[in-house]
């Protein structure tokens, strides 16, 4: 038997009609392949008939009627769009670090330029699915005194990972207190893991501003 093309699907769990966990089970053989377009992305599925995995969508979804060991198996998207995100923050962040306190940059004061397929909420940015993705970000501080002679502004990831954007001397790079660090990185994600800014100098009192609008966080699907 030839295997099965299904299309027209615009969702991917929840059992109606129009999700891809509808289809019958019984109607599944391997290698079955599915087409799923949500909010102009489409999510390309293989069928693996002796899977048995658990289902985490929208990687590993199992049909709802039927289902056996048989689950739908992301293979890939496109429409890179579908998982980008740009954001900055909406006012400046006055006197908050410089003796050791740490700003996580958690909060409701972000503005999204962009945000597709709500990735990026309050500062933190979620996985939609398993991937690689660029993440970068450029944070610009104000403030710096010489007595303020260590600071890192750190990309932390919720299984505990850190990838630093500075790690040093902030106030020796300054220019007249003003100090801008930007860098990116490729990443492996896996579905649900969570990445956020963090920052901390120290040396000196809390008087270094985070400015507004100059610091900005922005990221993207890969493959």
């Amino acid at each position: 038997m030839a295997n099965l093309v299904f299309m027209g699907k615009t969702g991917l769990i929840g059992g109606e009609a129009t999700k891809l966990d509808s289809i019958d089970g019984a109607t599944l053989t391997d290698n079955d392949a599915a087409f799923v377009n949500v909010s102009n992305v489409q999510y390309i599925y293989r069928l693996d008939a002796d899977s048995g995995a658990a289902e985490s969508s929208p990687d590993i979804i199992a049909p709802v009627t039927n289902p056996g060991d048989k689950r739908w198996i992301l293979q890939g998207l496109n429409g890179m769009g579908s998982s980008s995100f740009s954001a900055y923050l909406t006012a400046d962040l006055d006197d908050c670090t410089g003796d050791s306190t740490a700003v996580e940059f958690k909060g409701a004061y972000w503005t999204e330029t962009y945000d597709n397929g709500s990735v990026f909420s309050n500062g933190v940015f979620t996985a939609p699915a398993t991937g690689f993705y660029l993440l970068g970000a450029q944070v610009y501080m104000s403030q710096l005194s010489s007595g303020h002679t260590y600071g890192s502004c750190e990309l932390r990831i919720s299984t505990g990972d850190i990838y630093y954007m500075f790690w040093g001397n902030p106030y020796a790079w300054s220019t007249s207190g003003e100090f801008s660090c930007l860098n990116s990185i490729s990443i492996y994600l896996t579905s649900g893991q969570t990445a956020n800014l963090y920052l901390f100098v120290a040396g000196g009192t809390k008087t270094v501003h985070v400015e507004g609008s100059s610091t900005k966080i922005w990221g993207y699907r890969l493959s």
